[in-house]
């Protein structure tokens, strides 16, 4: 009974330090989004060659679904719903929500990309079947890549049993994590 009552203690301690210093949003803006990506908005379609394009800025690619929504739930710390569809982060997994680290990962979620944020969901080509119900893809929110924020912070880690089987595996944050 105390080890349970200490680690719901630290669980809530953590979840408010991640609330009173949250990840700073208008830092990883800037540096994912350079100044002359700004000036006109291009797609993958657009007539420039695909290396060229920045893959940070927030666009979709490919032939899949392209959602723009509200989010309307952070389920945990690679699942968030956007307009009730539930949207799990290609190549990214975070710990299970019955663990502290679960629940911290759902908490760095929710602070970068809180309920009633506008979000962009790229969905995977190679993955148009889902997982479980839920559509796989890069989320967008507020400027940031999910996916990549998740890694980045060290809340959750690469599913590179996926590398083969997602279109996004060759981006530069995928590459940086290990696919």
């Amino acid at each position: 009974m105390k080890k349970a009552a200490i680690t719901s203690i630290v669980v809530i301690i953590a979840v408010i330090v991640l609330l009173v210093f949250p990840y700073p949003v208008e830092e990883k803006i800037e540096e994912q989004i350079p100044e002359e990506s700004t000036q006109k908005e291009q797609t993958k379609n657009d007539v420039l060659p695909e290396s060229s394009i920045d893959e940070a800025t927030p666009s979709c690619s490919g032939d899949a679904r392209c959602i723009s929504g509200t989010v309307t739930r952070v389920l945990d710390g690679d699942t968030v719903e956007v307009d009730g569809q539930s949207i799990r982060f290609a190549l990214s997994s975070a710990p299970e929500m019955d663990t502290d680290k679960g629940v911290l990962a759902k908490a760095f979620v929710e602070n970068l990309c809180p309920t009633g944020s506008q979000a962009l969901v790229d969905e995977d080509d190679k993955q148009t079947q889902g997982s479980y119900g839920r559509i796989v893809g890069i989320v967008y929110c507020n400027g940031i890549n999910l996916n990549e924020a998740i890694l980045e912070s060290d809340h959750g880690w690469i599913s590179t049993d996926f590398c083969s089987k997602s279109e996004f595996a060759n981006n530069d944050w995928a590459k940086k994590y290990g696919c």
